[in-house]
This record gives C-alpha cells, sequence and structure tokens, in this order.
C-alpha cells in the first residue's frame, strides 16, 4: 500500500503560515492518504465512482477485477464487450467513456508515463480533453496519483465544507477560497489533507 509522500517540513510550514491550520494540524498529526500511482486504474475507477456510493464503486470495480483480472488493463477493456461491462453494473454511457480512455491506452495516443513529467495545468488539460473527465477528476489524479504538492479544488464539495468549518465561514464563495488558499502554497495538498479530514469530522477550531 503507497501513501502520499510529505514530511515535517510540510506541516511546519503550513502551520507558520495559517494559524487556524497549524491548530487543526496539532489536533490531527500527521495525515495518511493512500495514493494509486497507476494513472490509468486510478482515472477508470474515477469515472465509475462518478454519482454512486463508495460501496457501490467497490462492488463495481471488484466484478470488473473478476472480469478481467486482477489489474485494471486498457487492452483487456478494449475487448471486453459492452454487455459484459454493463453486467458489471458500469452504466451505457461511463462504459463509453472507459473504451474511449482505453483505446487512446491501447493505441498510442495517450501516454500516462509521459504526462508525470508535465506542469499541474498541462496534465488538467490532457485528462479533460477526455469525456467524462472533468477538472475535478483531473484535479484528483494529481494528487493521488502523481502525488503533487500544491493542488486544491474548488469543486471538491469537501474541501469547500472544511474550510467553511475552521474560518467560521457559511457559505464559502471562490474569492474567499482563493485569498484563503494563498497561505498554503506551494503545500496545497497537505492542507488539503487537514480540510477533507475537518470536513469529515464536522472539527471547528
Amino acid at each position: 500500500m503507497n501513501y502520499f509522500q510529505y514530511s515535517q517540513k510540510e506541516m511546519s510550514y503550513l502551520s507558520a503560515h495559517d494559524s487556524r491550520l497549524k491548530d487543526l494540524i496539532l489536533h490531527c498529526g500527521k495525515i495518511e492518504r493512500e495514493v494509486n500511482k497507476d494513472i490509468f486504474d486510478a482515472l477508470i475507477t474515477s469515472i465509475i465512482s462518478q454519482q454512486i456510493s463508495g460501496k457501490a464503486a467497490i462492488t463495481i470495480k471488484n466484478r470488473l477485477y473478476n472480469l478481467i483480472g486482477d489489474k485494471i488493463n486498457a487492452q483487456k477493456i478494449c475487448e471486453i464487450s459492452a454487455d459484459n461491462l454493463l453486467s458489471c453494473g458500469i452504466s451505457g454511457k461511463k462504459i463509453s467513456y472507459i473504451k474511449t480512455i482505453s483505446k487512446a491506452v491501447s493505441d498510442g495516443s495517450i501516454n500516462f508515463e509521459s504526462i508525470k513529467k508535465l506542469k499541474d495545468e498541462d496534465v488538467i488539460s490532457i485528462l479533460t480533453s477526455f469525456p467524462g473527465v472533468g477538472r475535478w477528476t483531473a484535479e484528483m489524479i494529481l494528487i493521488f496519483s502523481l502525488e503533487r504538492q500544491d493542488v486544491i479544488s474548488y469543486n471538491d464539495f469537501g474541501i469547500r465544507k472544511g474550510m467553511e468549518l475552521l474560518y467560521d465561514i457559511d457559505k464559502i464563495n471562490k474569492k474567499e477560497f482563493l485569498k484563503i488558499s494563498e497561505a498554503y502554497h506551494p503545500y496545497a495538498t497537505i492542507a488539503s489533507f487537514y480540510l477533507w479530514y475537518a470536513a469529515n469530522n464536522n472539527i471547528k477550531i
């Protein structure tokens, strides 16, 4: 199992630049978040998970594993019929998205290894060119596959909720969000972990 790599250095930086975050970090300690370094697997999993519960997504992915083996493989997905994918519980629209990405990987139109060297916005631009992949999904790939340290997503409900709790804001707007997050750079991803924690545990500091 792989976890996002960061250290006391990033925690100390965030603590020094934001007093509320400092208190939250002291309260929580280091937060471990699992990563999936296989970008293709992570992308397909993200599409499967859209607009369904976490439990349902796990069930569908396990069915897919049983169908094609332990590793989600682009070539195998290309070869599997839409009916078989439907039998796993994947919707017709999501099958179209998955097939399109799998074909691009299989025929060499996209090489996910090569995007690892690109800047964040360039990665987002490439990923969002695929149907079914929005900016939020691309940002999550940056965090949980590429382990980029300076990503914070306004599109993420949990992060916004965490900010609202931490800074006592009823409903945060984008201007306020960007202003607060200025203090997090260049370690906004690590700040995101703490904001998620605050949201998930309803923590006010």
